[in-house]
């Protein structure tokens, strides 16, 4: 993950390890396979993610369903996933129009 736009800091408390994820680039259908695989890898790895997005330039419609897909995933592994994610007029729109409104915070 030495990407610069995908940061990754990680913490272990009480024996439970977390992950604080920050994505300053966007997420769309060309970059969305790597950051599935790195996503994965991070919710094997520790209990709890935090996402943030507050700072990315731009998602599309494959990039909302891919932190749909962490989330679901996540939940099925009984990890705990938080997504913050600041949302634009255009990316609201997308989000209503495909569903996904209400899945993250600060929406």
């Amino acid at each position: 993950m030495g990407n610069k736009a995908f940061t990754v800091k990680k913490a272990e408390k009480g024996g439970k390890k977390s992950a604080t994820v920050t994505i300053t680039e966007e997420i769309s259908l060309n970059n969305a396979e790597q950051f599935k695989e790195n996503f994965q890898k991070l919710i094997d790895e520790n209990e709890s993610i935090s996402i943030n997005l507050k700072n990315i330039n731009a998602i599309d419609l494959p990039g909302i369903q891919l932190l749909y897909s962490v989330l679901k995933t996540g939940k099925k592994q009984k990890k705990e996933i938080k997504i913050d994610l600041q949302v634009t007029g255009e990316i609201e729109a997308i989000m209503e129009h495909a569903g996904f409104t209400g899945y993250f915070q600060n929406i």
